[in-house]
This record gives C-alpha cells, sequence and structure tokens, in this order.
C-alpha cells in the first residue's frame, strides 16, 4: 500500500515550473482540427448524395430508353 501511495505523490508532483511547449503541427490539429472535420464530412456526404442521385438518373434513363423500344417494336 504504500508504495502506491509513493506512486500517486510522484505522479502529482511537478518537477517542471514551464509549461509544455506544444509543435507548431500540434497546434495546427489542435486550431483546425474540428473544421477541418466539418469540411471533409459535408464534401464526402455531397459527394455520396450527388452520386446517388446521378446512379438514380441513369437508371431512370435506361428504364425509359427500354420502354420506348418496347413501344416501338409492338
Amino acid at each position: 500500500m504504500a508504495f502506491r501511495t509513493l506512486l500517486q505523490t510522484a505522479a502529482r508532483r511537478g518537477y517542471s515550473t514551464e509549461p509544455k511547449k506544444v509543435s507548431p503541427h500540434v497546434a495546427f490539429y489542435i486550431n483546425f482540427g474540428r473544421p477541418l472535420i466539418s469540411v471533409f464530412a459535408i464534401t464526402g456526404l455531397t459527394y455520396v448524395g450527388l452520386t446517388a442521385v446521378k446512379w438514380k438518373l441513369a437508371a431512370d434513363e435506361a428504364v425509359a430508353e427500354a420502354d420506348a423500344r418496347l413501344e416501338t417494336k409492338e
């Protein structure tokens, strides 16, 4: 039990009074991480949605062409 309290007190001690310096790389993601994720999510969803609309329109056009061919044969 005494060993555990030694570890806890050692972990709580602050040997350095200076704050840790954040690298520019990390600072960039801290500042712009959420906006970048939002932009990528919106663009991804827009791409998927427009692709689905494109496939739906192409399928509707193919059905309309097939119906037109059947009507001319009848």
